[in-house]
Parts: structure tokens; C-alpha cells; sequence
């Protein structure tokens, strides 16, 4: 702990100091400030509810038969009804954002923007957020589950120039400089790069990760600009002619950032931890690289670019489970805000387009590295599995799956099982191109997409 307190106060000192410097620097120079406050509100518009969340599982209150070899004559498995129930509003919060532009010379500019979010969402629907249901805490398994912007690594928030708790956010999303001199333009310092131009798709704009922490759909018009991610890096664009212009760039590593269980737009079933952290610290000093041809010829405009990034979205794998419950050498624990049945792994698979057979095997031969202390080989030839060999297992069908699985979500052998997962970055190359045409309409047209005044009506 204390040595996160000391990274996160050298980043704030590093940020305080450079602000101090610019402004001290700067005396004379022209600045800008602009802002809004504002209140966001996302309500549901279905009775559907999450089914990542403990909450909002389809499968609360729902018997099913144990197919376990050790189950009694007719013995059954249940997720508790008491963990049910039924949110009304995703999304509530409130908002500041403040401005500051500066000319500092003719050819030098500097921007900074000050972020700060409140999300209020739990004042006003309490299903968010964890509490006890039925006995059990529905947060107990993630230190992090109910958490609306709270990250377990990179500092508070997932990486620097920001900070976070459970309900609030303080960050600079834009901190950096602009160099105009003829034809050529740099920026320097935290900023997002943004290389798509079409709305709702991002198949060019690759070079940051997004933060989906407080909604996944944005207004298109933004185009991902207030949920693309900022990178400290260096931006660099040369004008060769009037149609022609070459941009390049290097950018610090800033994964993708996933909203946390028991909040309202979760991905990812609250009946799994993922340990985020040692593949961020492997990575969170790695630079991407990129460079884009932009040009226009013979009334068509085109693009091509290379990147070579560290993907932000990651990979995930089975990870050693840890702390209160866990199964040494598996990647299970036994906890209550687990999975209790067969056919809850298999929908919540499903639900998570996963291969509910496939991930049965490879969680056993992610045991089977740590030797048979679980007795996996006899299981899985109990079962009837197509291959029961230490480290090599193969499943086979969806029958013998669900007679391994419920042996051990049978109580008094286990019982429910929290899965444990690590998310990994790895390193690849980004080749892309784009063609686009602009047709000007004539008025009235088809293809005149303009609205004569008279029909505009603002307010």
C-alpha cells in the first residue's frame, strides 16, 4: 500500500510541477478557459437486466439436476433466489469539465483539460453496488466488484494523470503542447490520436484503447472522443502538398478499461476475478508506434497506416486462485458469488462467447500442471471424458462436462467456485487502408442532406 501511495503522489508532483512551470512560463501568453456542468442520465428502457452481474443472473432461483458422480438419487444444485434483483436506471451522474487553452507564441500552443465525474447511479437505484443477500456479500469475491471507476493497477485509476475511488473520477484527459512551423506539426504530452472517420466503427482508429467505465455507447457524433483513451506520447505531421500529408506517431501502452462487477455495464460474469495487474506492470512502460499516407486524388480520398501496438483489449487465461476459499494449484475458489451449477457454466459461457466444454478442459489441464491432488484422472474417466490424461485432457461432449463440473459444485465436495482469470497484453502489427468519396448533392436532391432554415428549429 505504501508504495502505491509514493507512485501515486510522484505522478501527481510530476503533473504539478509541469503546471507550474507552463503557467510560470507563460504569464503573458493568451488563455482560453471553457467548460460545462452536467447531469447524465441513462434509463432503462427494458425489464432486462445484466446477466454479468450477481444482481441480474438469469439463473438465480432456478433448479437444475446434479449430473455429479457423487449426487444422491435426484439431488438438485441452485443459485440462490435472494441474490435477485431488478435495476431500473444504468447510469446517473454528474459532471465537470474545464477547459484551458493557451498561445504561448505564435507556433506554440498548450491545451489542458480537467475531468471530474461523480456517478450518483447508487443514490438513486441501490441494486448497484455490493450488499448482503440471503446471508452472503455479493462483493466478496473482487475487492473491486460495485466499484464505478476504481482500478487495481496503474495507481488508483489504471494508469497516471488520474484518480479514482468508488463513485468519483479526477483526470486530464488532454495535457499537452502543439509546435506549428509551416507545413509541420507536432504535439507532445497525454493526449487521445484519433485516426477513424467513421461513425460507429473504429476499423482505422486503433492507435488507443477505450474506457468503458461509465457507458459502452457514446453519442456518435462524439465519435469515441470522450471514451478513447489518453496517452502520454509524441505526434508528429508533415503537410508534403495540398491533398498529400504523412502523420506519425509513439504513445505510452494505456489498456482498455472495463467497468467492474455489480456496476450496470459490466462485460464480464461477476462469478470470475481477473487479476489485472501483473500484465499491466509488464507492459506499462512499452511504446506503440504508427505512421499514416492521407491523401486525395481524382475526387476520391484514401489512407493507409501501420501500427505496431500493444493490443489494449488483452487476453484473458486461467490464473492460480488466491486468497480466502481458494483450491491450491486450480483456478477456482470456493466462494458464494461463484457458479453453482452445470448449466449456469454453460450459459454464462455462452453468454460470454466462450466454449463452455472447451474451458472445462483447459481448467484441468491448467491443474494438471500442479500434479492430481483432485483426483482429475478418475473424474474424468468416471465421466466419461474422451481423453483422461494428466495435462491433456479432451472432454469430448457436453454430458461429460457437466458430470465433472457438478462433482464438484456438489456441497460437501466444493460447492460453488469462483474462477480466476489474468488478463495479458500482446505485442502485434496493425496494417489497414480506407478509401471514401464525398458526394455534394444538388438541392432537394437525394443526396442533399441539408435542411432548407425554416425547417430548423433550435431549443
Amino acid at each position: 500500500m505504501r508504495r502505491i501511495r509514493s507512485e501515486i503522489s510522484q505522478r501527481h508532483a510530476v503533473a504539478a510541477a509541469v503546471l507550474l512551470a507552463l503557467f510560470n512560463s507563460t504569464q503573458a501568453a493568451e488563455w482560453a478557459v471553457s467548460g460545462f456542468i452536467r447531469q447524465e442520465l441513462a434509463v432503462k428502457t427494458t425489464d432486462d437486466q445484466n446477466n454479468a452481474n450477481q444482481y441480474g443472473n438469469a439463473q438465480n432461483g432456478i433448479t437444475y439436476t446434479n449430473h455429479g458422480v457423487v449426487a444422491p438419487p435426484a439431488s438438485t444444485l441452485q443459485r440462490p433466489a435472494t441474490f435477485k434483483d431488478e435495476a431500473d436506471i444504468n447510469w446517473f451522474a454528474s459532471r465537470v469539465d474545464l477547459n484551458f487553452d493557451g498561445k504561448l507564441t505564435e507556433s506554440l500552443k498548450a491545451t489542458i483539460k480537467l475531468r471530474g465525474i461523480l456517478d450518483e447511479t447508487r443514490v438513486v437505484d441501490n441494486v448497484y453496488g455490493t450488499h448482503t443477500a440471503g446471508g452472503v456479500n455479493t462483493g466478496s469475491g473482487d475487492v473491486n466488484s460495485g466499484s464505478s471507476f476504481r482500478q487495481s493497477f496503474g495507481g488508483t485509476a489504471g494508469g497516471p494523470l488520474a484518480y479514482a475511488n468508488d463513485r468519483a473520477l479526477v483526470d486530464l484527459p488532454a495535457f499537452y503542447v502543439d509546435y506549428n512551423n509551416g507545413p509541420l506539426w507536432i504535439r507532445a504530452g497525454n493526449q487521445q490520436i484519433a485516426w477513424g472517420e467513421a461513425l460507429f466503427f473504429r476499423v482505422a482508429d486503433q492507435p488507443n484503447g477505450l474506457d468503458l467505465r461509465g457507458h459502452l455507447f457514446g453519442v456518435a457524433a462524439e465519435e469515441y472522443s470522450d471514451t478513447r483513451r489518453s496517452a502520454l506520447g509524441l505526434r508528429m505531421n508533415y503537410r508534403i502538398n495540398e491533398t498529400t500529408d504523412v502523420d506519425g506517431f509513439v504513445q505510452r501502452f494505456a489498456p482498455t478499461l472495463l467497468p467492474n462487477g455489480e456496476t450496470a455495464y459490466n462485460v464480464i460474469q461477476d462469478q470470475f476475478t481477473v487479476d489485472q495487474k501483473p500484465g499491466y506492470d509488464d507492459v506499462k512502460n512499452k511504446w506503440n508506434i504508427g505512421f499514416r499516407l492521407k491523401g486525395e486524388a481524382g475526387g476520391f480520398g484514401y489512407q493507409a497506416f501501420a501500427i505496431n501496438r500493444i493490443n489494449p483489449d488483452g487476453v484473458f487465461k486461467w490464473s492460480a486462485a488466491e486468497g480466502a476459499g481458494a483450491l491450491p494449484g486450480t483456478a477456482f475458489a470456493m466462494n458464494p458469488t461463484g457458479v453453482y451449477s452445470s448449466a449456469e457454466w454453460f450459459k454464462s459461457a455462452a453468454n460470454s462467447r466462450l466454449h463452455g466444454i472447451e474451458a472445462v478442459g483447459t481448467s484441468m489441464n491448467f491443474i494438471g500442471t500442479n500434479g492430481d491432488p483432485y483426483g482429475l484422472v478418475g473424474l474424468a474417466r468416471a465421466c466419461g471424458a474422451a481423453r483422461a490424461e494428466l495435462g491433456n485432457f479432451k472432454i469430448g461432449s457436453k454430458a461429460a462436462a457437466e458430470c465433472i463440473l457438478d462433482t464438484f459444485f456438489t456441497p460437501g465436495v466444493a460447492g460453488p467456485l469462483r474462477g480466476w482469470l489474468s488478463r495479458e497484453y500482446k505485442r502485434e502489427s496493425v496494417f489497414g487502408g480506407g478509401v471514401n468519396r464525398v458526394f455534394a448533392g444538388e438541392q432537394d436532391s437525394l443526396l442533399d442532406l441539408t435542411l432548407p432554415p425554416k425547417n430548423v428549429v433550435l431549443g
